[in-house]
Parts: structure tokens; sequence; C-alpha cells
């Protein structure tokens, strides 16, 4: 079993990581939920890519027809 000032992420209580080290860890941050800026930007990039399919079959495709 782990030592009582070894964390649940396997560092040690008042180890400090190296400057420039990133994170590692296995747990990503979830802060904003479906809220956040990034999810809110996924969403205008799939709209945006299904309104551009639609407006090319809907103007271009009978532009090509005649």
């Amino acid at each position: 079993m782990d030592s009582p000032d070894t964390l649940p992420d396997g560092n040690v209580a008042g180890e400090v990581a190296p400057e420039g080290a990133l994170d590692a860890g296995p747990v990503a941050d979830h802060r904003g939920g479906l809220m956040s800026r990034s999810f809110w930007g996924l969403l205008v990039t799939q709209f945006l890519g299904a309104a551009n399919d639609n407006l090319f079959r809907w103007l271009v495709v009978p532009i090509g027809k005649d």
C-alpha cells in the first residue's frame, strides 16, 4: 500500500515539479462542461460545416444541372 505522504496520483506530497513539466495525469480537467468556450466552439464548427454542405447542395447542384 502507498505510504501516507503519497498522493492518489502517485506524486509525493510536497514534491515540486520541475519548471516546464507537463501534468500527465490520467484525469482530465472538466471545468465548464457544456457551457465551456471550447464546447461552444465545437458546436459552432459543426453547425457551419452542416450549413456549408446544405448550401452547396441547394444552390450549386441545381445550377450545375442547367
